[in-house]
C-alpha cells in the first residue's frame, strides 16, 4: 500500500484532472475549428498535443519513482509544472475561446523543462539539461520573435516534437519504463 501521500495525491488525483481536463480542452477547440484547413487551428492543435505528450511522459516518470524518493520539493516542482500546463492552455485559446497569445504560451512553456530537470535533482535522478535548455531556448525564441515571424512557429514545434521523441527515447534509457 502507497504511504507516501505526496506521490498519492499526485498520481491518483491531481496529474489525472489536469490531463483529463487538457484532453477535454482539446478535443473541443478541435471540434470548433472553423476549417480543416486552419494552419493556425492546427499549430494551436499540436503544441497542445505536445503539452499532453510531455505531460504523460511526466507522469510515467513519477509513477516509476522509488516511493521514498517523491518529497516535498517534488510535489511542488509538479504543482509548478501543472500551473505552466493550466497556463498554456488559456494562452492556447482553449479555456477561454478567442484569447490566443502564441507568445505567452511558449513564455510558459519555456520553463516546464527546467522544471522536470530540477524535478529530476529532486528525486535523486539524472537531469538531461542540455534537452531542457534546448527546449527552453526554442521556446524563448518562439516567444520573442512569433508575431513577426510566424513562419517559426513551424520550426518552434518542429524542434520542440524532435526534443520530445529525444527524451523519451532517453527516459526510456535511464529509468527502465
Amino acid at each position: 500500500m502507497e504511504t507516501n501521500q505526496l506521490r498519492t495525491a499526485m498520481l491518483s488525483l491531481i496529474y489525472p484532472a489536469v490531463y483529463g481536463a487538457g484532453l477535454v480542452w482539446l478535443v473541443s477547440g478541435l471540434l470548433q475549428f472553423d476549417s480543416p484547413w486552419s494552419i493556425a487551428a492546427w499549430m494551436k492543435a499540436l503544441i497542445a498535443l505536445w503539452i499532453l505528450i510531455f505531460f504523460a511522459v511526466s507522469y510515467i516518470i513519477t509513477s516509476v519513482t522509488p516511493t521514498e524518493r517523491y518529497g516535498i520539493s517534488p510535489f511542488l516542482l509538479d504543482l509548478a509544472e501543472i500551473v505552466c500546463v493550466f497556463l498554456c492552455f488559456v494562452f492556447l485559446g482553449y479555456v477561454t475561446p478567442g484569447r490566443e497569445n502564441l507568445s505567452s504560451v511558449f513564455a510558459v512553456l519555456a520553463a516546464v523543462p527546467l522544471l522536470q530537470s530540477l524535478w529530476n535533482v529532486a528525486v535523486r535522478r539524472q537531469a538531461i539539461w542540455g534537452v531542457s535548455l534546448a527546449l527552453s531556448v526554442i521556446c524563448i525564441s518562439a516567444a520573442y520573435v512569433v508575431h513577426e515571424f510566424a513562419w517559426f512557429i513551424f520550426v518552434a514545434v518542429a524542434g520542440i516534437y524532435g526534443l520530445l521523441i529525444y527524451y523519451v527515447q532517453l527516459k526510456r534509457h535511464k529509468t527502465g519504463w
